[in-house]
């Protein structure tokens, strides 16, 4: 029986090592996510367009998809919110986290949905997570909600970032003099100097910031406005490119959040 020579054997493993190599890497997919510039803690950390060593917990959970889709490599820009937006209905992004559900926002990209179709019933289990939206009013305001209506406006000015779905919700609502800001921040500062009866934020990033010195004089109102869910979406030309990987990014979200979310959660409570 004729024996192969040492090369040629070495030869011949490194060939299958470079097969192996350009097979998985033919079928390997990139995905661009977009995110906000404005910090969402614990969600995204800081206010910058740099992707922090400590990111957040959706950025981490973004991340983590790689780990349950082996051919899929996952990137982040950071950019306003509305940019993510433009971004993504132009396909410049392939996904944009956190976003509420607005049937509008079918235009621009793909939720989740039970029967995989895009117009379809939204899947909430397939979500990133649950988040509420609060007022805040300043402490000595007379301002309360009674679950529906506000009580004792004086001014009758309520503020909210531009671009954001609660905007829609305060219409609904029935207040007409929305004041709209680009910032959290610019926001707040309004609220400060008595210029709004009260603004209405994500409760994760207004429990934070009114923990900062300068919003000590800035307070929670009870209860809930409402609590949404929120997904990644994924834009239309990535959903046609790659419908089954579409379909498991989803279902992987699913799974990252059952097993991940909460430790993660606690992760950054700690820092």
């Amino acid at each position: 029986m004729e024996r192969k020579s040492p090369r040629v054997a070495l030869s011949s493993i490194i060939v299958f090592f470079a097969l192996v190599f350009f097979s998985a890497n033919c079928h390997a997919v990139e995905m661009l996510c977009a995110f906000e510039a404005e910090a969402q803690p614990p969600y995204y950390m800081g206010n910058t367009v740099e992707v922090l060593y400590n990111p957040g917990v959706a950025v981490e959970m973004m991340k983590a998809l790689e780990e349950l889709i082996p051919e899929l490599t996952v990137k982040f820009e950071r950019m306003p919110w509305k940019r993510c937006k433009r971004m993504l209905e132009k396909n410049l992004a392939d996904g944009l986290f956190n976003a509420s559900y607005k049937p509008r926002r079918l235009k621009i990209g793909w939720y989740p949905t039970l029967d995989n179709t895009h117009k379809g019933a939204l899947d909430i289990e397939r979500r990133i997570t649950n988040i509420s939206y609060n007022f805040y009013k300043h402490k000595n305001s007379p301002v309360e909600f009674d679950g529906k209506k506000l009580i004792n406006l004086q001014l009758g000015k309520v503020g909210a970032d531009r671009g954001y779905s609660i905007v829609d919700d305060l219409n609904i609502m029935g207040y007409k003099n929305i004041v709209l800001s680009s910032t959290h921040n610019e926001n707040l500062k309004k609220l400060n100097r008595g210029w709004l009866d009260v603004i209405a934020f994500q409760d994760i990033t207004g429990d934070a910031l009114i923990r900062l010195p300068e919003n000590k004089n800035i307070v929670k109102i009870q209860p809930p406005i409402n609590t949404k869910p929120y997904f990644l979406m994924l834009s239309k030309k990535f959903v046609t490119a790659n419908p089954k990987l579409a379909i498991r990014i989803w279902d992987s979200i699913k799974i990252i959040r059952e097993t991940r979310h909460d430790k993660l959660v606690e992760k950054y409570a700690v820092d």
